[in-house]
């Protein structure tokens, strides 16, 4: 599964998960999920589809406390961390304590997104904390979620 994400093989990943008798979500050595290396490299419809399969992957951090939602941002991947937010996962850049804080080296999501100039990704995580539940509405809508 994990090499079927990497690669970007969104036909074989969602064949393994089809496979009752396959973990699908299982994380590598460093923890990283497939959900994690999807949004990495910015596979909207493999993120897509790993959501709505394996949701607890959402919040997942690998080793160095890197979560789906650190690494879109940091590599600038917009529709991702737009889903990411449309998905319920959980932002909160100013507490560093809580679940889905997304710290590197000091960093949170919306920082390492500011350091490397995507302000398209600050704005839309800045005003996510400010009005969550209607702008995560919003982004359901866009990206075609329900509800």
């Amino acid at each position: 599964m994990y090499i079927a994400v990497q690669q970007g093989f969104q036909d074989i990943a969602e064949l393994l998960m089809n496979d009752p008798r396959l973990v699908c979500h299982q994380a590598a050595n460093d923890a990283s999920t497939p959900l994690y290396i999807a949004c990495q490299k910015g596979f909207y419809d493999l993120v897509q589809l790993l959501i709505e399969r394996a949701p607890e992957m959402i919040n997942q951090a690998e080793k160095d406390n890197c979560s789906p939602l650190w690494i879109a941002s940091q590599n600038g991947h917009l529709k991702v961390v737009e889903l990411l937010l449309a998905s319920e996962v959980v932002v909160d850049t100013l507490a560093r304590t809580i679940p889905g804080i997304n710290i590197w080296n000091g960093r949170t999501a919306v920082e390492k997104a500011r350091e490397k100039n995507f302000a398209d990704i600050v704005e839309v995580v800045e005003r996510y904390q400010q009005h969550a539940g209607r702008v995560r509405r919003q982004l359901r809508l866009k990206h075609g979620l329900a509800g």
